[in-house]
């Protein structure tokens, strides 16, 4: 499952998901863009059906990738753990793995009852920025009340953001 607002959906996104394909072995991955991102209110969001409409333009063509309207048809805020146990009952019994950027495992213990999300899926994370490594294969994340390992995805740093396009435009 790889989550975001996608505003805009990029090339970091699908390198991300071809990365996390690729290096976890995953049969699919499932772009779902964020209907109400609850992290980003008060915020100017473009309207989630066009953001919807760019991930499908974008992953267009990748038998590997899929994208879910779950989110953006859901009223009210996106919360990642409402979506995980929406899938669950859709897509049956499956392993899911959370794919995410750095900044947002850094940010995780303000998520919406971020322990039933950790204890349904994996979660693997990619670097952004001129960060340092990690040693090891596999960092700890400290949550509210639960310890879990996260997968650092390993390959070039993505340097590219959407806010960073979005600011860009408006020059």
């Amino acid at each position: 499952v790889l989550g975001g607002t996608f505003d805009p959906p990029h090339l970091g996104h699908i390198k991300l998901a071809e990365r996390a394909k690729k290096q976890l072995n995953l049969g699919l991955v499932l772009f779902i863009p964020a209907g109400q991102p609850w992290m980003k209110t008060g915020t100017s969001v473009t309207p989630a059906h066009h953001r919807l409409s760019m991930v499908q333009l974008a992953i267009d063509g990748n038998p590997s990738f899929e994208v879910s309207d779950l989110e953006i048809k859901r009223m009210g805020p996106s919360y990642s753990i409402d979506t995980l146990e929406n899938l669950a009952k859709t897509r049956g019994p499956v392993e899911m793995t959370f794919i995410m950027g750095e900044d947002a495992l850094e940010d995780l213990h303000r998520w919406h009852e971020v322990d039933r999300f950790l204890g349904m899926c994996d979660l693997a994370f990619y670097r952004r920025g001129k960060r340092e490594a990690v040693e090891d294969e596999r960092v700890v994340v400290d949550s509210v009340e639960l310890r879990q390992l996260a997968i650092p995805l390993e390959g070039p740093s993505i340097e590219i953001s959407s806010s960073d396009i979005r600011r860009r435009s408006a020059l």
